[in-house]
């Protein structure tokens, strides 16, 4: 079973970071990033990510209820 992931309006980039890095430490295959969460590639991402968003697949949407349905 894939550990899927969906983040829905974390403002923080140092929080969205912060979840990329430990999802990859977690084993997680794939983060969904949903309305106003900041995306990839972003330098506070990256940097607090340690570029763990260049390892875990991700997907963008700008309304959560595409990822519901």
């Amino acid at each position: 079973m894939k550990k899927i992931m969906l983040l829905d309006s974390i403002r923080s980039m140092q929080n969205v970071g912060a979840i990329f890095r430990n999802a990859d430490g977690s084993g997680f295959e794939k983060i969904i990033l949903a309305g106003h969460t900041p995306i990839p590639p972003r330098g506070d991402i990256s940097k607090t990510a340690l570029w763990a968003e260049n390892t875990i697949d991700w997907e963008y949407y700008e309304n959560i209820m595409e990822v519901l349905k």
